[in-house]
Protein backbone atom coordinates (compact mmCIF):
# COMPACT_ATOMS: atom_id res chain seq x y z
CA UNK A 1 0.00 0.00 0.00
CA UNK A 2 3.08 2.25 -0.10
CA UNK A 3 2.50 5.23 -2.37
CA UNK A 4 -1.26 4.77 -2.53
CA UNK A 5 -3.40 7.02 -0.36
CA UNK A 6 -5.48 4.95 2.06
CA UNK A 7 -8.10 7.69 2.06
CA UNK A 8 -8.42 7.54 -1.73
CA UNK A 9 -8.48 3.75 -1.72
CA UNK A 10 -11.22 3.48 0.89
CA UNK A 11 -13.21 6.38 -0.57
CA UNK A 12 -13.21 4.58 -3.90
CA UNK A 13 -14.28 1.36 -2.18
CA UNK A 14 -17.16 3.06 -0.31
CA UNK A 15 -18.31 4.87 -3.46
CA UNK A 16 -18.34 1.65 -5.46
CA UNK A 17 -19.99 -0.29 -2.65
CA UNK A 18 -22.86 2.24 -2.67
CA UNK A 19 -22.94 1.99 -6.46
CA UNK A 20 -23.15 -1.81 -6.16
CA UNK A 21 -26.01 -1.56 -3.63
CA UNK A 22 -27.93 0.77 -5.96
CA UNK A 23 -27.37 -1.68 -8.84
CA UNK A 24 -28.60 -4.57 -6.67
CA UNK A 25 -31.70 -2.58 -5.71
CA UNK A 26 -32.50 -1.67 -9.34
CA UNK A 27 -31.92 -5.26 -10.47
CA UNK A 28 -33.95 -6.77 -7.64
CA UNK A 29 -36.88 -4.37 -8.01
CA UNK A 30 -37.02 -4.78 -11.78
CA UNK A 31 -36.88 -8.58 -11.56
CA UNK A 32 -39.65 -8.48 -8.95
CA UNK A 33 -41.78 -6.32 -11.26
CA UNK A 34 -41.04 -8.67 -14.17
CA UNK A 35 -42.12 -11.85 -12.36
CA UNK A 36 -44.91 -10.47 -10.16
CA UNK A 37 -48.24 -12.16 -10.91
CA UNK A 38 -50.20 -9.05 -9.90
CA UNK A 39 -48.34 -6.86 -12.37
CA UNK A 40 -48.64 -9.46 -15.13
CA UNK A 41 -52.40 -9.56 -14.59
CA UNK A 42 -52.56 -5.75 -14.61
CA UNK A 43 -50.85 -5.53 -18.00
CA UNK A 44 -52.42 -8.78 -19.28
CA UNK A 45 -48.90 -10.14 -19.92
CA UNK A 46 -48.32 -7.92 -22.96
CA UNK A 47 -44.66 -8.26 -23.83
CA UNK A 48 -44.40 -4.62 -24.94
CA UNK A 49 -45.18 -3.49 -21.40
CA UNK A 50 -42.12 -5.28 -20.07
CA UNK A 51 -39.57 -3.63 -22.38
CA UNK A 52 -38.76 -0.86 -19.85
CA UNK A 53 -38.49 -3.48 -17.11
CA UNK A 54 -36.10 -5.54 -19.23
CA UNK A 55 -34.04 -2.38 -19.79
CA UNK A 56 -33.94 -1.78 -16.03
CA UNK A 57 -32.76 -5.36 -15.50
CA UNK A 58 -29.89 -4.71 -17.93
CA UNK A 59 -29.03 -1.33 -16.38
CA UNK A 60 -29.14 -2.76 -12.86
CA UNK A 61 -26.88 -5.61 -13.92
CA UNK A 62 -24.33 -3.26 -15.50
CA UNK A 63 -24.32 -0.96 -12.46
CA UNK A 64 -23.98 -3.93 -10.12
CA UNK A 65 -21.06 -5.42 -12.08
CA UNK A 66 -19.27 -2.07 -12.39
CA UNK A 67 -19.72 -1.40 -8.68
CA UNK A 68 -18.37 -4.84 -7.78
CA UNK A 69 -15.37 -4.54 -10.09
CA UNK A 70 -14.73 -1.03 -8.77
CA UNK A 71 -14.69 -2.36 -5.19
CA UNK A 72 -12.31 -5.14 -6.18
CA UNK A 73 -10.16 -2.75 -8.19
CA UNK A 74 -9.84 -0.35 -5.28
CA UNK A 75 -9.03 -3.00 -2.68
CA UNK A 76 -6.70 -5.05 -4.90
CA UNK A 77 -5.24 -1.89 -6.51
CA UNK A 78 -5.93 -3.37 -9.95
CA UNK A 79 -5.28 -0.88 -12.75
CA UNK A 80 -7.32 -2.92 -15.22
CA UNK A 81 -10.45 -2.83 -13.08
CA UNK A 82 -10.03 0.87 -12.32
CA UNK A 83 -9.90 1.69 -16.04
CA UNK A 84 -13.44 0.31 -16.46
CA UNK A 85 -14.87 3.74 -15.59
CA UNK A 86 -12.87 5.32 -18.37
CA UNK A 87 -13.98 2.88 -21.05
CA UNK A 88 -17.70 2.64 -20.35
CA UNK A 89 -19.14 5.37 -22.54
CA UNK A 90 -16.46 7.99 -22.03
CA UNK A 91 -14.16 7.33 -24.97
CA UNK A 92 -16.50 6.74 -27.88
CA UNK A 93 -19.85 7.71 -26.42
CA UNK A 94 -22.76 5.41 -27.17
CA UNK A 95 -20.70 3.33 -29.62
CA UNK A 96 -18.95 1.79 -26.60
CA UNK A 97 -22.28 0.07 -25.89
CA UNK A 98 -23.11 -0.98 -29.48
CA UNK A 99 -25.82 0.12 -31.86
CA UNK A 100 -28.98 1.65 -30.42
CA UNK A 101 -31.83 1.18 -32.84
CA UNK A 102 -35.08 3.07 -32.36
CA UNK A 103 -38.26 1.17 -33.13
CA UNK A 104 -41.06 3.33 -34.51
CA UNK A 105 -43.80 0.86 -33.62
CA UNK A 106 -43.10 -0.03 -29.99
CA UNK A 107 -46.09 1.77 -28.44
CA UNK A 108 -48.58 1.41 -31.27
CA UNK A 109 -51.27 -1.19 -31.55
CA UNK A 110 -50.81 -3.72 -34.36
CA UNK A 111 -53.16 -2.63 -37.14
CA UNK A 112 -54.12 -6.22 -37.94
CA UNK A 113 -55.54 -6.63 -34.42
CA UNK A 114 -57.83 -3.56 -34.46
CA UNK A 115 -60.93 -5.76 -34.32
CA UNK A 116 -60.00 -7.40 -31.04
CA UNK A 117 -61.28 -5.72 -27.91
CA UNK A 118 -57.91 -5.91 -26.16
CA UNK A 119 -56.20 -3.96 -28.94
CA UNK A 120 -58.87 -1.27 -29.13
CA UNK A 121 -58.88 -0.90 -25.36
CA UNK A 122 -55.08 -0.61 -25.15
CA UNK A 123 -54.39 1.12 -28.46
CA UNK A 124 -51.63 3.73 -28.51
CA UNK A 125 -51.62 6.20 -31.37
CA UNK A 126 -48.19 7.71 -30.66
CA UNK A 127 -44.82 6.03 -30.95
CA UNK A 128 -42.68 5.42 -27.87
CA UNK A 129 -40.19 8.07 -28.95
CA UNK A 130 -42.95 10.69 -29.16
CA UNK A 131 -44.46 9.75 -25.80
CA UNK A 132 -41.10 9.71 -24.03
CA UNK A 133 -40.13 13.04 -25.60
CA UNK A 134 -43.39 14.61 -24.42
CA UNK A 135 -42.88 13.28 -20.89
CA UNK A 136 -39.33 14.63 -20.83
CA UNK A 137 -40.50 18.04 -22.07
CA UNK A 138 -43.20 18.24 -19.40
CA UNK A 139 -40.76 17.25 -16.65
CA UNK A 140 -37.60 18.89 -17.99
CA UNK A 141 -36.47 20.33 -14.64
CA UNK A 142 -36.75 16.94 -12.93
CA UNK A 143 -35.09 15.13 -15.84
CA UNK A 144 -32.23 17.65 -15.91
CA UNK A 145 -31.80 17.38 -12.14
CA UNK A 146 -31.60 13.60 -12.31
CA UNK A 147 -29.28 13.70 -15.32
CA UNK A 148 -26.90 16.19 -13.69
CA UNK A 149 -27.02 14.26 -10.42
CA UNK A 150 -26.13 10.99 -12.14
CA UNK A 151 -23.47 12.71 -14.25
CA UNK A 152 -21.93 14.21 -11.10
CA UNK A 153 -21.85 10.79 -9.41
CA UNK A 154 -20.23 9.23 -12.48
CA UNK A 155 -17.64 12.02 -12.72
CA UNK A 156 -16.78 11.61 -9.03
CA UNK A 157 -16.34 7.88 -9.65
CA UNK A 158 -14.09 8.55 -12.64
CA UNK A 159 -12.00 11.04 -10.65
CA UNK A 160 -11.62 8.54 -7.79
CA UNK A 161 -10.68 5.71 -10.14
CA UNK A 162 -8.18 7.76 -12.14
CA UNK A 163 -6.59 9.21 -8.98
CA UNK A 164 -6.19 5.77 -7.50
CA UNK A 165 -4.95 4.44 -10.84
CA UNK A 166 -2.25 7.14 -11.00
CA UNK A 167 -1.19 6.48 -7.40
CA UNK A 168 -0.90 2.75 -8.10
CA UNK A 169 1.09 3.45 -11.26
CA UNK A 170 3.58 5.65 -9.33
CA UNK A 171 4.37 3.04 -6.68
Amino acid sequence: MAGVSSCMKYSMFIFNFLFWIIGCFILGASIWIRVSKDIQEEFKTESSMFSPVNLLIAVGSVIMVLGFLGCCGAMKESQCMLLLYKCCGLLNGKTDWGENLLSNHGCECDQTDIGTSDCVKNQYVKTCATVITEIFKKNMVIVMGIAFGLAFIEIVGMVFSMSLYCQIQKK
